[in-house]
């Protein structure tokens, strides 16, 4: 039996990547060889990198997520503006290895990635602070190929509550987050509950008409983290036919060995 797979998220460092020494010369980054062993100099090769194109070759890697993200302290600032420069450079890297690398905006036009030998390419916004909470922005996000967003990072925004939230100020989606919610369904943005509270999965799993996922988080009864997913979530995300994706890191699954 042959299988292929979605990897859920591949940030790629693409903040590094922005940064002027790379910003407009992309030919500085290799996709075919991992970081130097040892390597600390950042403007020698970006750190954290996991990913090569052989290696997606090798593990039948068919698609996966390209992760928009600038942290929360843009929140309110530029927030807009970096992700814009993050869509950007994944645009012009996914154009650089146009060989193997093909972007995907999920339309009819779209063939069977899993049967390609290519690796489909698909966006995602990570973290609702970067729409700026505006509708508008949302929209013109998805304009320019995102295809999912995770509603909030490790911030709480005035119309979600992260994961970093404690009982006693958990107070889920606003009515503003709501309206977010039902937009992305309209448009066919996947609603990502990573990174979000306990209660924001409850709210968005109680106003969606579409799948949700979790990009990156695991079970709660099995490691107890605040990013991790309740059992009656679980059972929420069940009859909602949505996806929890397996997560290595191990700030999330505890430190827990292979």
């Amino acid at each position: 039996m042959t299988y292929t797979y979605l990897k859920p998220k591949n940030q790629v460092n693409l903040a590094s990547y922005s940064s002027p020494y790379f910003f407009e010369d992309l030919s500085k980054i290799n996709l075919y060889e991992r970081e130097p062993p040892g390597q600390t100099d950042p403007n020698i090769w970006p750190q954290n990198s996991q990913t090569t194109i052989p290696l997606a070759k090798e593990g039948k890697l068919r698609a996966q997520f390209w992760s928009i993200y600038w942290g929360c302290s843009a929140n309110g600032k530029d927030a807009v503006l970096w992700a814009l420069e993050q869509i950007d450079v994944a645009k012009r890297m996914i154009a650089k290895h146009d060989e193997f690398i093909v972007p995907k905006t999920g339309s009819r036009r779209d063939k069977d990635f899993s049967k390609a030998i290519s690796i489909a390419s698909i966006m995602g916004l990570e973290g609702g602070h970067m729409i700026g909470e505006s509708l508008a922005v949302l929209r013109q996000f998805y304009y320019l190929g995102v295809r999912y967003m995770t509603l909030t990072h490790s911030c709480d925004l005035p119309w979600v509550t992260s994961s970093n939230a404690d009982d006693k100020t958990d107070v889920g989606l606003s009515e503003f987050g709501v309206k977010a919610v039902k937009e992305m369904n309209r448009m066919g943005m996947i609603v990502d509950l990573s990174h979000v509270s306990s209660q924001t999965m409850r709210d968005a799993l109680g106003n969606v008409t579409a799948p949700v996922m979790f990009s990156h988080s695991s079970a709660r009864a099995i490691a107890d983290h605040p990013r991790n997913v309740p059992d009656d979530v679980l059972e929420l995300v069940k009859r909602n036919n949505g996806v929890v994706m397996v997560v290595f890191y191990a700030l999330v699954n505890l430190g827990r060995k292979k």
